[in-house]
């Protein structure tokens, strides 16, 4: 009789635990297929984005052009230049607010940040299996007053973030994870509004992030998709 019993305990334990790994999937399946589908994602090779970032008082212009894994940003502040770039291997970046109008390229222990920022514009529960990252569900939860799955996603280097699914739209709504700033980690918080569609695809296009009291708005104003980019856009320049 105690035999049976361990049997059937281990047989309803694997069939719960089953259960559980395919509701984190169809979860998944379901943002990915309400902000557009897997097909119209992989489908996207270039995106350009007009925006404005607003932090400290100040409302920065910026434009960011993807061609995956390539990025760049160029950005204005206070009547300077910024351009940071990626071309998948190595990144560069000028920066006049320094004093220096020349590009520079940057260490390879500050690219994992850039690798970071190029990640803007881009729905991350597409990519999960490529980029090695295993998501579990947590549960439900409120979350800024609507029901949440609270899915956590650990990536290769054990990372982990905690994404908000709005259990009715199945859009993200939040994302809570660590950053590393002047060698500690910091909490951030991050939170996907205003959801518009594309070509096809559907992004939030207001992201406001806020860590330790300081607050960043990201607003996108204008969105393309799958235009001509050059690669040299994202190389460095030679002098």
């Amino acid at each position: 009789m105690i035999r049976r019993l361990s049997m059937f305990t281990i047989m309803l334990l694997a069939f719960t635990c089953f259960s559980y790994s395919q509701t984190v999937e169809d979860i998944i399946n379901k943002s990915v297929a309400a902000a557009g589908g897997q097909d119209k994602f992989a489908a996207v090779k270039t995106m350009k984005l007009v925006a404005s970032m607003d932090m400290m008082g100040m409302s920065i212009p910026m434009t960011i052009y993807n061609k995956k894994p390539s990025f760049r940003m160029e950005q204005e502040v206070m009547g300077q230049k910024m351009t940071t770039a990626y071309n998948g291997k190595t990144g560069w970046m000028i920066n006049s607010m320094g004093g220096s109008t020349e590009p520079q390229e940057i260490p390879e222990n500050m690219l994992a940040s850039i690798k970071e920022q190029a990640s803007l514009g881009q729905n991350p529960l597409t990519s999960l299996k490529e980029n090695g990252i295993v998501a579990t569900l947590l549960g439900k939860e409120k979350t800024d007053g609507v029901d949440a799955y609270k899915i956590k996603m650990v990536s290769k280097d054990n990372t982990e973030s905690i994404m908000f699914i709005d259990a009715s739209t199945f859009f993200a709504i939040k994302m809570t994870s660590q950053i590393e700033a002047m060698g500690s980690k910091k909490d951030v918080e991050i939170y996907f509004k205003d959801y518009k569609p594309f070509s096809g695809i559907t992004m939030a296009t207001l992201i406001e992030m806020k860590a330790e009291g300081q607050n960043i708005t990201i607003k996108f104003d204008k969105v393309e998709v799958n235009l001509p980019i050059e690669d040299s856009l994202f190389e460095l320049p030679k002098k």
